[in-house]
């Protein structure tokens, strides 16, 4: 089942955002959580079952300083909220994000839906608008391919879902991307650290996809799927922040 959580860290001394790096992040997240299920989420490999979002990471205020730190995590399977939410209600262990330790941990919020109820609020529809709030990316070879290419971004939705769902959704990439195209985008490209070695560089901004097809349950399936994007992320390093993504439901708003 679906969640999407929010928590609230204070912070021992103020720090820099810039210093809070994605990497340090997920890192926090893993520390939280009971060892032996770290180590497991951590030796998955492939599509992981979380995301963890420090969204003001990426804005353009890295030199300001702060002494909270608001996280968004999204799970995808039903046993790592009760897990979590006893790291941060129960957990006894120090934590510590670069150096620096936390003073004080709560879940602010949480929603979450069944795969069920989102296949069952699929709708007809045949327009998609996304809203990237996080740099997204995909890989092609060795490099990113920071570019909103329909077929990828649903293919990214289709992987995370069927992994983790008991409810498959059949849908093949040749056929995604035959159906799929772009109506329109409002981007930009940024490069920014994953961790003090490494940086991405992806697209935010607005998407709009259009399903050149017909066919009631296809259409139906899409919607899923987008719906799904809001718990999942799409692309690259999703698990450290990167691909966050929402639907604009009302596409006639753009």
């Amino acid at each position: 089942m679906p969640v999407k959580t929010k928590i609230l860290l204070h912070l021992e001394r103020p720090v820099q955002i810039i210093e809070l790096l994605p990497e340090r992040i997920h890192a926090l997240f893993f520390s939280i959580l009971p060892e032996k299920v770290s180590q497991e989420l951590h030796s998955i490999k492939g599509t992981k079952p979380f995301t963890v979002c420090f969204k003001d990471f990426f804005g353009k205020d890295g030199k300001k300083e702060v002494k909270r730190i608001s996280l968004t995590v999204t799970l995808l399977k039903d046993e790592l909220f009760p897990l979590l939410s006893e790291g941060i209600i129960l957990g006894k262990k120090e934590l510590k994000i670069g150096g620096v330790g936390i003073s004080s941990k709560r879940i602010t919020s949480s929603e979450h839906k069944t795969y069920q109820r989102l296949m069952e609020e699929g709708k007809v529809t045949r327009d998609f608008l996304f809203f990237f709030q996080t740099p997204t990316t995909f890989k092609k070879g060795h490099s990113d391919y920071p570019l909103p290419e329909p077929a990828l971004i649903f293919k990214s939705l289709l992987r995370k879902w069927n992994s983790y769902s008991e409810e498959k959704l059949e849908l093949s990439l040749a056929e995604l991307s035959k159906m799929l195209q772009v109506g329109g985008f409002w981007i930009k490209t940024r490069k920014l650290p994953v961790s003090q070695n490494a940086k991405l560089t992806g697209f935010t901004g607005r998407v709009f996809i259009n399903a050149r097809i017909e066919d009631e349950e296809t259409l139906k399936k899409l919607y899923t799927l987008a719906s799904f994007a809001e718990f999942s992320g799409v692309g690259r390093k999703t698990t450290m922040g990167f691909g966050k993504v929402s639907l604009i439901r009302d596409s006639t708003t753009s």
